[in-house]
């Protein structure tokens, strides 16, 4: 049996510690992951990472809107948020995104067969029928 917190200060500190660690992870993470996808984005669409700081606050105005929009609409289940974002990248990242830059340098190579081309695409259709099964 777990025995509650002998004293209820120790408690408060150990929650504004965790406070402290969650908004350095924020402040340091999420500006990372804008700058990031902002670069792709951008580069995609017109070619160059950086095009101005009009079109860069832009990009990032719409970001924070479409953050706090969904702040807003799940105030009571930031993990279920957590939980979608974490298993869409996660699947996207670890699953799929290397077999299919594996598939793609096969292709160019010259190297691309029928059989790799359907053993890994069975490997893609159960990283996907992974991801939605964690989704319920």
């Amino acid at each position: 049996e777990i025995q509650p917190c002998p004293s209820a200060q120790s408690s408060a500190v150990l929650h504004d510690v965790i406070r402290g660690a969650v908004l350095l992870q924020l402040v340091t993470i999420y500006p990372l992951v804008c700058a990031i996808f902002r670069g792709q984005f951008f580069t995609y669409l017109v070619g160059d990472p950086y095009p101005g700081r009009v079109p860069v606050l832009g990009l990032n105005v719409i970001i924070v809107s479409m953050a706090t929009v969904v702040a807003s609409l799940f105030p009571d289940a930031p993990g279920k948020v957590l939980a979608f974002a974490g298993a869409i990248t996660g699947t996207l990242y670890v699953c799929q995104l290397p077999i299919l830059v594996h598939l793609a340098a096969l292709r160019r190579e010259g190297n691309l067969t029928w059989p790799t081309f359907l053993c890994h695409s069975v490997l893609l259709v159960v990283g996907s029928l992974l991801f939605l099964q964690g989704l319920f």
